[in-house]
């Protein structure tokens, strides 16, 4: 039974399979889970890396591609977009190539990003091209960032073992993760009120 599986196991069994499919739908709690499980030792940090790109890449090319064929009856699911719509199809028009790349880092548009971008007029291709360079990079920073603060926690916790261990190292750094992501989308969001006011 399942119950009688040790999570260590579970974590090198499923885990890749976990990041891909977390990273192919949103993803940011997920891939901080599996750079601390690349800390543990359970996965591998260039796995992960690889894993959570080809995750992100497939999943924005899905919705990239649901956003051409039924653009907006599809994005009406989600009503956070609704805010997001103008400034974004603003940012599209203006800076198409960094906007392909910056949409999975604001808040509310990892899902609708994609769907907005394939309602626009930047083809195919040159979307495909940069989805893959902005999944990297997301996938990179993200993992590289839970990975580093996970191993800075190492000399602190140095007495807990166990599934206590992984439950300590999920729990602070998504937390510290969540804060710092907020901080850079609001960042961003600032630079786009700057962009758009300056028109």
């Amino acid at each position: 039974m399942l119950h009688h599986v040790p999570i260590a196991s579970l974590i090198e069994q499923y885990g890749y399979l976990i990041t891909f499919i977390g990273t192919f739908i949103e993803g940011e709690s997920v891939l901080v889970f599996s750079a601390i499980a690349a800390h543990l030792g359970y996965l591998t940090l260039p796995g992960v890396i690889l894993v959570a790109t080809v995750g992100a890449t497939l999943g924005d090319m899905t919705f990239f591609f649901i956003g051409r064929k039924y653009g907006a009856p599809f994005l009406a699911r989600f009503p956070v977009a609704k805010k997001s719509t103008a400034r974004l199809n603003s940012l599209i028009e203006r800076f198409p190539n960094a906007s392909i790349i910056v949409f999975r880092f604001i808040y509310g548009l990892k899902v609708s990003g994609a769907v907005l971008i394939g309602m626009s007029h930047i083809t195919s291709r040159r979307f495909i091209a940069l989805n893959v360079l902005g999944s990297f990079i997301w996938a990179s920073s993200i993992t590289i960032l839970s990975y580093l603060f996970a191993a800075s926690l190492n000399h602190m916790i140095g007495r807990i073992q166990g599934v206590e261990k992984i439950l300590f190292f999920v729990v602070v750094v998504v937390v510290v993760v969540y804060y710092i992501t907020v901080l850079v989308r609001k960042q961003l969001a600032d630079v786009e009120i700057e962009i758009l006011t300056s028109e």
